[in-house]
């Protein structure tokens, strides 16, 4: 596959499932209802969600400097919170995107070797698929059966599926990760390989699998898993707090008058797997096609309200990244940092990390 169909297909794939979303999520909508709905929110409850927002994403930042503890102890919490929320407004206008961005910016910023950082971005999206497994595991056994049914339409495929394949996915990373920090495996692999062919790229294949293994650090400090344990519980409550202010915003208890933090979090649950596994920017389409059905299956909220709800969630979240996002990347230009020069950052990051130190960059 050339590069030109990898780009018509990068272009035609997003597209096309956002498309579908939204033209499921909105097919025979009665819009008079829709903006009945939308026009009677409580807009205090949701703009009341903003700085919880904030903070939760200001948590991933200070759990992504704890990981980074293990290699340097004075790493800018400021600086980690700039590229996640930078990573967060580049996802919502390039799908994925964020999560290249994000090491970069953050090495570059502090100097530090970006296969640490790409390292400690990769554990801790880890540590987010296991604490989603664990809050899937929850909401299965609270829904069963009617869970199943808002998540995968029928009563054939489900929640139980997806815990099945992150059950195997974490299960292969695990023995990966063994291999990779227990095992010298990797260093003979490349003896046999690479150092047969050029003794100098050899050498810089061991530096970035050493700096790459510094990002994984925090595995091998049991002292640290009580402060990541307890900043990842804080992080995901707080993304949960505002699906339940947003349902308060519209009074969707006149139809489901039980709603709890318990529901908010299933809600929680269902949206994290649409924004994990959409290919649209912001999650877009998908988002909003998961909440109606959640809402719809799981509480009888009115199609009209369910939708109503998914865009104002939805929006909240989106603008919230957009506009913090585009204030961090104005100050990230003040200081210096070249996005023209972003993508040649992993050839320059080797060619000076093949002598350089060793160290750390949600």
């Amino acid at each position: 596959m050339n590069a030109t169909t990898k780009k018509i297909l990068k272009f035609i794939v997003p597209t096309a499932v956002l498309a579908l979303s939204f033209w499921v999520t909105l097919d025979d909508l009665d819009y008079t209802r829709l903006w009945e709905a939308l026009s009677a929110a409580n807009m205090w409850w949701v703009t009341a969600t903003l700085p919880i927002i904030l903070v939760s994403h200001y948590l991933r930042a200070v759990r992504w400097r704890v990981m980074l503890e293990p290699v340097r102890a004075d790493i800018s919490t400021w600086n980690a919170f700039s590229a996640v929320m930078i990573a967060y407004l580049f996802n919502n206008i390039i799908p994925r995107s964020g999560e290249i961005a994000r090491p970069f910016i953050f090495a570059r910023r502090e100097n530090l070797p970006v296969s640490t950082s790409l390292a400690s971005v990769f554990v801790e999206r880890m540590i987010d698929v296991l604490s989603l497994a664990v809050l899937l595991i929850l909401a299965v056994s609270v829904f069963s059966d009617d869970f199943a049914r808002a998540f995968a339409g029928n009563d054939n495929a489900g929640p139980e599926t997806v815990l099945i394949v992150l059950s195997v996915f974490i299960g292969v990373f695990l023995c990966g990760l063994y291999i990779l920090l227990r095992t010298t495996w990797i260093q003979r692999f490349l003896a046999l390989t690479v150092k047969r062919f050029s003794e100098t790229f050899y050498s810089r294949a061991l530096t970035q699998l050493q700096a790459f293994s510094d990002g994984f650090a925090v595995l091998s400090k049991p002292r640290l898993y009580t402060r990541v344990f307890a900043i990842t519980v804080v992080m995901w409550t707080l993304y949960v707090v505002p699906l339940y202010m947003v349902f308060e915003a519209f009074n969707l208890q006149q139809y489901y008058s039980q709603f709890s933090m318990l529901d908010a979090n299933v809600l929680c649950v269902l949206t994290s797997v649409a924004i994990a596994v959409a290919p649209t920017p912001g999650a877009a389409g998908v988002y909003h096609l998961a909440t109606q059905k959640a809402l719809e299956n799981l509480y009888s909220v009115p199609r009209e309200e369910a939708v109503a709800y998914a865009f104002v969630a939805h929006a909240i979240g989106f603008l919230t990244n957009l506009v913090v996002g585009a204030a961090f990347m104005a100050r990230e230009n003040s200081l210096g940092i070249s996005w023209r020069g972003m993508s040649a950052q992993p050839a320059e990051a080797v060619a000076g990390e093949a002598g350089g130190e060793p160290g750390v960059g949600s």
